[in-house]
């Protein structure tokens, strides 16, 4: 009972650093596409439009590798490349004026943090001492973060400029590894027909 009370606390928590990262940059990052890249308002919706589909997509893959391997495993893993991800878009936007390279490091970088929805809604859903409640916890930390990164964004881009948001998602990202590294792990069981699931990993089987 008491590795689930803790689950129920710490979740929440890795939701709101993952959301905190994510909206300090998701913001800006169309205004530093256009203005400081030159790239077009279409193509910029474009890389947007793309990389929420990629978004969707990696949200199945990342719920059955959570269901084969273990959830914890998928949330940390996915983690240390959204802090990867950051760091090269940190390099890339500070170093360099690659606007398709920048673009396609966005797209990979908006699909592994979504991906992250999906083993921190199984968590809840496996540990929670109540599960209703733990979604409540959950949606309220991810909001928190959303709702205040945006304002540290804009006086990282006022002060610093335009890098320095995505190294904030670095300093984000390492912060929820930690906390992950206290979150415990609860498997469930993959069935279909009453069988465990066999073959590829594919979305269908959902």
């Amino acid at each position: 009972m008491k590795n689930l009370r803790t689950n129920d606390l710490l979740l929440p928590v890795s939701s709101s650093l993952a959301g905190m990262g994510f909206s300090s940059s998701w913001v800006f990052t169309s205004l530093y596409m256009s203005t400081e890249l030159g790239i077009s308002y279409f193509f910029a919706g474009l890389a947007f439009t793309v990389s929420g589909i990629c978004a969707a997509i990696s949200q199945v893959y990342a719920g059955r590798l959570g269901d084969r391997l273990g959830h914890k495993g998928v949330l940390m893993s996915l983690v240390i490349i959204s802090g990867v991800a950051y760091l090269a878009i940190f390099l890339v936007s500070g170093t360099m004026h690659r606007p398709l390279l920048f673009s396609a490091l966005f797209v990979i970088n908006i699909a592994v943090n979504s991906a992250i929805i999906s083993p921190l809604n199984s968590l809840v859903s496996l540990s929670s001492t109540s599960p209703l409640k733990g979604f409540s916890y959950l949606r309220m930390g991810n909001n928190v973060g959303w709702g205040f990164s945006p304002v540290i964004g804009g006086v990282m881009v006022t002060f610093y400029g335009y890098p320095y948001i995505y190294l904030l998602g670095v300093a984000m990202n390492i912060a929820n590894a930690f906390v992950i590294l206290s979150v415990r792990n609860v498997e469930g069981k993959i069935t279909q027909g009453g069988k465990h699931a066999r073959g590829w990993i594919n979305p269908l089987y959902f």
